[in-house]
């Protein structure tokens, strides 16, 4: 009976230890630096603020290296401007206006898909689903963005 318990329990390590791999969203301090890094330009509110934040994350994922965990930083900077730079234009195109970000090729339709092909083969990602990577990134998101926006307010 020992034998047997010693053996499941040799057994189970492994999965244990994949669930200890698959965290339900980016480590604090992953998002802390996201904060610290792009919360400032989202901070300002403004068009140029935004074309600041766009800027970062092209830098961002530029000074990164593709395997590098600190990617996640990159996508939650990503996510934020990417979110920002559609309603934007969404609002501009109903007014019949000219898209302020349209210059910004790196967040055209094209460049866009590019990164999200890159993030579903994230090596982190590996052990996840498609829906545990939606659930982790979004997840993620949320807290990014409660935390930028408490970043803009400290006083609150």
């Amino acid at each position: 009976m020992k034998k047997l318990l010693f053996v499941l329990s040799i057994i189970a390590l492994p999965l244990n230890a994949i669930a200890a791999d698959k965290p339900d969203k980016m480590s604090d301090s992953t998002i802390d630096a996201a904060v610290k890094k792009f919360g400032p330009s989202f901070c300002a509110k403004t068009v140029d603020g935004i074309k600041e934040a766009a800027e970062k994350v092209y830098d961002c994922y530029q000074k990164t290296p593709k395997d590098n965990p600190d990617l996640e930083i990159c996508f939650l900077g990503d996510n934020a401007v990417y979110t920002i730079i559609e309603r934007v234009r969404n609002k501009s195109n109903s007014l019949g206006k000219n898209d302020p970000f349209g210059h910004i090729i790196f967040f055209s339709e094209p460049e866009i898909l590019k990164r999200v092909k890159e993030l579903q083969i994230f090596s982190k990602y590996k052990n996840y689903t498609d829906e545990e990577k939606t659930k982790y990134q979004v997840k993620s998101i949320k807290d990014f963005i409660n935390k930028a926006n408490a970043s803009c307010n400290p006083s609150h």
